[in-house]
């Protein structure tokens, strides 16, 4: 840890729910070593204590010496089922403890192909594998082609997109990057109503392969995909009742653009954004930071 950066765990755990607070404890007396930011227990209490207490399977990419298996154990339940994936095949030592553990490259398709065929349905997926972007890319992937049940994807360690070892390889077509630009699929589901107001091209392998993601939240240093194979239907606006009264001023204001510093942590770029107005009077105005 940075000798500057001053942790009181104290005041760390009055940050905690219930259940963020069980899970660091969890952690903390885990039978076998493990790292993790402070961040990720409440991150994973929000995503994950609905599974508590009941049956559930949970997979991790990236075992080391067993230290997360043993805390989701503890956490979840004993009707947990919970797998570990490595590269490294002495992992295959905790299976003794009860785990499953398989041994592959989670950068190599055909494993996942043979993974799924043989696990079957699974409720959570871990990456906290390899962290390089080519890895956690093919991660998700293989679970949107391979999954055929609900299923949260969660890729740990984010932060790695940003980092010199790393950046220089994959050269800024990162993990995050990736993410970020699925976003936009979530979204482009709702052109099937209105086809004419978009693009006129659009990318349909990319669409179909999305197809059944949810939602992607981001947190510090994790990004989860929310996969639902079952809810396969394209929004659709739809009206309370046959007609309003007041008329649509959304376009009548005298400001038709602003300028703004674009949230960029790494450079400042400030950038004007126009849009349309029927208003006499058009100006642009700054936006005003803290």
């Amino acid at each position: 840890m940075n000798p500057k950066i001053k942790w009181s765990k104290k005041e760390f755990l009055d940050t905690l729910n219930q259940d963020a607070k069980e899970l660091f404890n969890c952690w903390k007396n885990s039978d076998g070593y493990s790292v993790k930011m402070s961040s990720y227990f409440s991150i994973y209490a929000e995503l994950l204590s609905g599974f508590r207490n009941k049956k559930c399977t949970i997979v991790e990419i990236g075992v080391l010496d067993g230290g997360s298996l043993f805390m989701w154990r503890k956490w979840l339940g004993k009707d947990a089922r919970i797998i570990g994936i490595d590269l490294n095949p002495s992992v295959k030592s905790l299976e003794k403890y009860g785990f499953e553990i398989y041994t592959g490259n989670q950068a190599d398709n055909d494993f996942w192909v043979d993974f799924y065929s043989k696990v079957g349905n699974i409720d959570v997926l871990i990456d906290d594998g390899g962290h390089q972007s080519f890895q956690q890319i093919m991660t998700i992937y293989c679970a949107l082609c391979n999954l055929r049940n609900k299923c949260m994807v969660i890729v740990e360690d984010t932060a790695t997109s940003f980092y010199h070892s790393m950046s220089k390889h994959h050269q800024g077509n990162s993990f995050l990057e990736f993410s970020k630009d699925a976003t936009d699929v979530l979204t482009v589901k709702e052109r099937e109503m209105r086809p004419q107001r978009w693009p006129s091209h659009v990318n349909n392998t990319i669409l179909k392969v999305f197809k059944h993601v949810e939602s992607i939240q981001f947190f510090s240093g994790i990004v989860s995909y929310k996969v639902n194979p079952y809810n396969s239907l394209s929004p659709v606006a739809v009206n309370n009742c046959d007609k309003g009264t007041n008329y649509d001023y959304r376009e009548r204001g005298d400001i038709n653009g602003i300028e703004v510093e674009w949230p960029n942590p790494f450079e400042k770029h400030i950038v004007k954004i126009k849009g349309q107005s029927t208003h006499p009077a058009q100006k642009t105005v700054k936006v005003k930071l803290k």
